[in-house]
């Protein structure tokens, strides 16, 4: 018997690269910056940073998680919410469409500092998926309440382009059709 007293405990660490899926649908769906919601899956490719301190991290804050994706998962998925949570409701649902690069980028930015405190780094983020969450699959009492948002949404629109038409007849007596 050999006693090392230096040495606590040894503990292997996964260096390959973990694919992570979350899909937020439902209930559980996206909130966007008009007020819908949105279903979304992510697929989060994430590894230990190839460091000393990074390995020795990861060791200390996965405890062994690290071989298992779906371990691995269930301690960052947390994490991983937050960050596309924070990022959507500065989104349209249609922003968030057109422009889902902008989109992982700004959420894989938020998790580089995050996963990091886990000896982890992000290799990439990619948004897999995007729809509009059906009514049916929502609360029947925000039903109401998302409906009145879209359509105050789409009045105050609609004000805006007769309040300008109106301008333009007057002042420059011209007619828009």
């Amino acid at each position: 018997c050999i006693a090392l007293p230096f040495l606590h405990k040894v503990a292997e660490v996964n260096m390959r690269t973990s694919k992570l899926t979350i899909e937020r649908t439902g209930t559980k769906s996206i909130i966007t910056k008009d007020r819908l919601r949105v279903d979304v899956a992510a697929e989060f490719y994430v590894r230990v940073e190839a460091s000393t301190e990074g390995v020795a991290t990861a060791a200390q804050a996965l405890a062994g998680k690290s071989f298992r994706a779906a371990d691995l998962e269930g301690i960052l998925e947390g994490k991983l919410v937050d960050a596309m949570l924070s990022v959507a409701a500065r989104y349209s649902m249609d922003d968030l469409q057109d422009n889902r690069a902008a989109y992982a980028d700004e959420v894989s930015k938020i998790l580089d500092d995050n996963l990091s405190k886990n000896g982890l780094m992000l290799e990439s983020m990619s948004l897999t998926r995007i729809d509009q969450t059906p009514f049916h699959a929502l609360d029947e009492n925000n039903e109401k309440k998302i409906i009145n948002e879209v359509l105050s949404y789409y009045k105050k629109k609609t004000v805006i382009a007769i309040t300008h038409n109106v301008y333009l007849e007057k002042f420059f007596n011209k007619t828009i059709d």
